[in-house]
């Protein structure tokens, strides 16, 4: 039994009635079907090792760029509330990392603003 998996992979298709090939993971996490875990699109099963089968520094800045995408993706997903952003109870569930990727569009100031009326309150 093979004891490695592979972290990251890339899958493109054609959507009905479109020339052009996209990606799976982006539209999937663009229109709120997937969410990005903190391991990648993968999930990590026990006994096995994750490797990457390349040592290729561009390989790997690759593989950090398609990262990147994806969780950009998320964060529009998030805040468009597509999918399954859209349920209360999920947003309920996940309320902290919506908190962060939201306040990623907040200006420092504010942000001390709201800290200062947190303590006050």
């Amino acid at each position: 039994m093979d004891k490695e998996q592979t972290a990251i992979c890339k899958v493109n298709f054609r959507p009905s009635g479109s020339i052009f090939r996209k990606d799976l993971a982006t539209s999937l996490v663009q229109s709120g079907r997937a969410e990005v875990l903190p391991t990648g699109l993968y999930l990590e099963i026990k006994g096995r090792r994750t490797t990457d089968r390349s040592d290729k520094l561009a390989d790997i800045q690759s593989d950090v760029s398609y990262m990147g995408q994806l969780v950009k993706a998320e964060y529009s997903a998030i805040k468009e509330r597509k999918g399954l952003w859209a349920n209360d109870d999920v947003r309920e569930i996940k309320e902290n990392f919506i908190k962060e990727v939201l306040a990623e569009e907040v200006s420092l100031w504010e942000k001390k603003w709201s800290w200062l009326k947190e303590r006050i309150a």
